[in-house]
């Protein structure tokens, strides 16, 4: 369909530039499950002592809301990466026929 409507091809970066978001992400995900495992056995440790096993459960869950939110940063397009709205040449012209700025 892409031939038919005379559309370019996709711009992609590289190979090793695909490849560095991807180790991002898969360090930030070890790094993120390492530290809220030792987070949250360290609660199970606590002797009784509930503020420091409360403590403990809110930085994991504090944990869990970054790792989140880096990885999807991480995930997402990004301005000045290939995919990110507005890079797409013909976009301009798609949009000013639908009416849409």
């Amino acid at each position: 369909m892409a031939q038919v409507w005379n559309l370019p091809g996709p711009a992609r970066p590289g190979y090793l530039q695909r490849l560095g978001p991807a180790a991002l992400f898969l360090g930030g995900l070890g790094l993120g499950v390492i530290v809220t495992t030792l987070l949250t056995s360290w609660s199970a440790y606590g002797h009784n002592v509930i503020a420091i096993a409360v403590l403990l459960e809110a930085l994991a869950v504090a944990a869990n809301i970054g790792m989140y939110l880096i990885g999807f940063r991480v995930l997402t397009s990004q301005p000045g990466h290939a995919g990110a709205a507005g890079e797409h040449p013909g976009l301009d012209g798609h949009r000013q026929a639908a009416g849409v700025q």
